[in-house]
């Protein structure tokens, strides 16, 4: 019910009583955030396998579909491993960027727009999200019937988890 309606069919940061995106901090627009888009995709995909319930597979197309059509304009981001901007705006589908000025309560001040440039630091702007992974992992779930998700699920859950091993200069250290 968190899923915002098409054509931008992400989730946003937070949400007003009637569920709809919502600012919250002076630096935190009602937006669509393909972050955490990508991140309830992923969680949507896993609800399925716990439950075998098709139910939470429904709002995945159009979720990645949105996704697929909002990656970040020529020379927004600081190098090409990126592919989105945290905030995407509501209604223009434009990525937008808090920033700041002043150092503190008493003479700071924050806004928005659409220019990148010295965007407000130290809060994350950009992402990768590898929408053609999400895509294909969609598919793969999607075929599953609800046994054979629900088994799969709990083979990983069950398996023994291997303790990563330490490098040589790490033990040494």
């Amino acid at each position: 019910i968190s899923q915002l309606p098409a054509p931008q069919a992400g989730w946003g940061q937070q949400y007003d009583m009637d569920m709809r995106s919502a600012p919250s901090r002076s630096y935190e627009p009602a937006s669509v955030m393909p972050q955490y888009t990508a991140w309830n995709v992923g969680e949507l995909m896993k609800y399925y396998a716990i439950t075998g319930d098709k139910r939470y597979l429904r709002g995945i197309p159009a979720a990645i579909e949105w996704l697929a059509g909002s990656y970040l304009p020529e020379g927004h981001a600081p190098n090409d491993s990126y592919t989105h901007a945290m905030f995407v705006e509501l209604g223009t589908n434009k990525p937008i960027y808090p920033h700041v000025a002043g150092t503190g309560i008493d003479d700071g001040r924050t806004w928005i727009d659409y220019d990148p440039k010295d965007a407000m630091p130290g809060y994350g702007m950009w992402y990768r999200v590898d929408v053609d992974a999400l895509r294909k992992e969609y598919e793969r779930v999607y075929v599953m019937t609800p046994e054979e998700a629900m088994a799969e699920y709990k083979a990983a859950k069950e398996a023994p988890k291997k303790a990563p091993k330490p490098d040589a200069a790490r033990v040494e250290r």
